[in-house]
């Protein structure tokens, strides 16, 4: 079992979620962090699943036409816009906040979707699938 915890991370001067059991060091100081009362529908309902960390982002999407019907077939976030394109594929927009939980949502749908923005989701995308690449020659 993984045990996560919600805490303020000076690095990145915000809230995120800490994996309990990869905590190898910890300094008790003087000073304390008291996070604003948000309740927890509020912080999940931009969440794509259960990754909450990052900043809001806007995700495009394009799937192939093969695909179209197994995408539409339930709505995966609240924020989910879909348009038919002219060509029979499929834009879908999404308003996330953090890029890790849609990011682990899009592989499944490799090699039928193409990320259009943001372009830091598409350069991670494509330098991740590149180093898998260079692992198997």
């Amino acid at each position: 079992m993984v045990y996560e915890g919600r805490g303020y991370c000076h690095t990145d001067k915000a809230l995120r979620t800490f994996a309990l059991d990869r905590i190898t060091a910890l300094k008790v100081l003087d000073e304390h962090f008291l996070p604003k009362k948000v309740l927890p529908e509020d912080e999940l309902s931009a969440s794509f699943g259960t990754w909450l960390d990052g900043e809001p982002a806007e995700v495009v999407l394009i799937f192939d036409e093969e695909v179209k019907s197994r995408v539409l077939r339930k709505k995966w976030h609240n924020s989910q816009k879909e348009k038919e394109l002219k060509d029979g594929r499929l834009e879908i927009r999404f308003n996330v906040k953090g890029l890790g939980g849609i990011k682990k949502w899009i592989y499944q749908w490799i090699p039928y979707v193409e990320v259009v923005e943001p372009n830091k989701l598409k350069k991670e995308l494509r330098d991740e699938l590149k180093k898998s690449l260079g692992k198997n020659s």
